[in-house]
């Protein structure tokens, strides 16, 4: 049997119950400092031995062993033995909680470990969302572009106003915003110059797509992810905005091969998604299964990059295998693209769900010029082979992901481990 967590009403946050408030006099406060980062498995074993067993349930797209389930997978394992079982991990398969954004889910503890889609609900998440249209600041190449995005936006988003407004909510952020691979055009046709792209329903998932959509000169329609592959089979759309990861979860490149990139040094808004834990199941569990939590994240960070890489190659072939191709935005389309992200980083300055834009949107610089250096001095800039390379070129044990991780649990989550 596993303990029952009394629920508040969702997307509100009320005073700590008085029976809680025991519980904590009780039992939490006997293990108040917690446990060191780096502690034994052996050591969250013994002080978790009198925790009441709970469940820990993470949803995934697709089937077991997929390369896109692996990180969940692996985390709930590591969790569960890490605890002595006291926290038992499941893995739900295909979506079949809910589909998209599974904020809602994890707000009301069906999901206890989920992601939260901040651009999908900007209503209940109008700070996450604008931190979202800021996310095209990195570089696009695949290896140094994606882990300068995994830093930029990790320490740039997770403002406390950001935070909180999740925790309002009802869900208990582990990062405001994640990495992904660059975002680009699927088309049905090849399409990367003005003139083609001219007046083409093309899929948006959120504000900044929308804007940098129909500054190509094509026209917006805003869609789920969920609704790309019906949206191009029936013709709604010829085009769609996202990353090749997605791309290849929503099966869309079979319908849509010809995939548009913007040059390296710049990018369309990202695809991305924070991860959050149900906010009473965390605020119910002792100190030391919270510490666990946390610190067992930074594999689940590492094996995430390494999935998205290995299903960028696998995409990249299924384009070669649809006929299509990879191109590159041409120069008029790129200098439209670099045009509205700039309009929009000089509006976001002033934008009224923060409480200091404009240090928000200097953040959000500063950490995408940091994490160029460290990219870069890491040795993964002289590494990265470029789109048109990397299909051919990646293997799985090719990048040494370690140093990159290890810098960044230590610069942005570890300040913040639970204490």
């Amino acid at each position: 049997m596993f303990a029952e967590f009394k629920r508040r009403s969702q997307h509100v946050l009320p005073a700590i119950t008085t029976s809680f408030a025991l519980l904590l006099s009780t039992t939490a406060l006997s293990h108040a400092a917690g446990l060191p980062y780096g502690a034994a498995k052996e050591e969250f074993i013994a002080a978790l031995a009198d925790m009441d067993p709970v469940e820990l349930v993470m949803q995934v797209t697709g089937s077991p062993g997929d390369e896109n389930s692996l990180a969940s997978e692996q985390y709930v394992a590591a969790v569960t033995e890490w605890s002595g079982g006291k926290i038992q991990g499941k893995v739900v398969y295909g979506n079949a909680i809910l589909a998209g954004n599974t904020a809602p889910a994890v707000a009301d503890g069906r999901i206890t470990f989920g992601g939260v889609i901040a651009q999908y609900d900007p209503s209940n998440f109008p700070i996450s969302a604008g931190l979202v249209d800021l996310s095209f600041v990195s570089n696009s190449s695949p290896i140094a572009g994606a882990l300068q995005t995994w830093g930029t936006l990790m320490e740039a988003s997770g403002t406390e106003e950001a935070i909180e407004e999740q925790r309002d909510y009802g869900v208990e952020p582990l990062f405001i915003q994640g990495g992904t691979t660059a975002s680009g055009l699927f088309c049905s046709e090849p399409r990367n110059d003005v003139a083609k792209l001219a007046g083409v329903q093309t899929r948006a998932g959120g504000l900044i797509h929308g804007r940098e959509v129909d500054a190509l000169g094509a026209s917006a329609v805003s869609l789920p992810y969920s609704e790309m592959f019906e949206g191009l089979q029936r013709g709604i759309i010829g085009c769609a905005l996202t990353s090749i990861t997605t791309a290849k979860v929503a099966g869309i490149i079979p319908l849509a091969p010809y995939h548009a990139l913007a040059p390296a040094n710049t990018g369309f808004g990202l695809t991305t998604t924070n991860m959050a834990f149900d906010i009473v199941f965390w605020e119910e569990i002792p100190l030391e299964a919270r510490q666990l939590l946390w610190d067992l994240s930074k594999a689940y960070i590492r094996q995430t990059i390494l999935a998205s890489w290995k299903q960028t190659q696998v995409g990249l072939q299924d384009i070669a295998d649809a006929g299509g191709e990879v191109l590159e935005l041409s120069p008029d389309a790129a200098e439209r693209l670099v045009a509205e992200n700039d309009k929009v980083l000089e509006e976001m300055r002033s934008f009224q769900y923060f409480g200091d834009a404009n240090a928000v949107v200097e953040g959000f610089l500063t950490a995408s010029s940091k994490w160029e250096a460290i990219v870069a001095e890491l040795g993964y800039t002289e590494l990265d082979p470029g789109w048109a390379s990397f299909g051919a070129w990646y293997e799985p044990g090719k990048v040494d992901i370690d140093p990159f991780v290890d810098r960044l649990f230590e610069e942005i989550l570890l300040p913040n481990r639970p204490e």
